[in-house]
C-alpha cells in the first residue's frame, strides 16, 4: 500500500487582480497528516507569465523573475482549520532594501466569491 504524505499545489495571481496586488507564483506542500500549509510566493513578470501553468518546471520557477521591485519572496506556513480556514504566519527574504520582515495572516474560504474584486 502507498501512503500519500504530502500533496503539492502551485497557481498564482488572477490576472484582473495584478494592478491592486501584484502578479506572483505561489508553489508549496501540504502535509497531509496533520494539515501544515506551506507557500512560497515570487513575484512574475505578466511577460514571462503566460502559459505559467502549463510546462514550467521547477527551474523555471525558481529563477529571479523580471518585474521583482524589490518585494522578494515571501514564505507563508501555516495550519488547516475546519477545514475552511487557514491560519498562519509570514516572512520576507530578498526585499532590495528592507530586512526580513514578517506577520500574521488568515484565509477563510467563502461558499460564494463577491460579484465583483476591485
Amino acid at each position: 500500500m502507498i501512503r500519500v504524505a504530502h500533496a503539492h499545489c502551485f497557481f498564482q495571481t488572477p490576472r484582473r487582480l495584478d494592478a491592486a496586488w501584484g502578479a506572483y507564483i505561489f508553489f508549496g506542500r501540504i502535509r497531509l497528516s496533520d494539515g501544515l500549509v506551506t507557500l512560497t510566493r515570487k513575484p512574475v513578470s505578466r511577460a514571462l507569465s503566460d502559459g505559467i501553468g502549463e510546462r514550467l518546471t521547477r527551474h523555471d520557477y525558481t529563477k529571479k523573475y523580471a518585474g521583482d521591485e524589490g518585494h522578494g519572496t515571501w514564505i507563508f506556513e501555516g495550519y488547516m482549520h475546519s477545514r475552511r480556514s487557514l491560519v498562519g504566519r509570514w516572512r520576507s527574504f530578498g526585499g532590495s532594501e528592507h530586512e526580513s520582515i514578517g506577520g500574521i495572516f488568515s484565509l477563510t474560504k467563502v461558499e460564494e466569491p463577491p460579484a465583483r474584486l476591485y
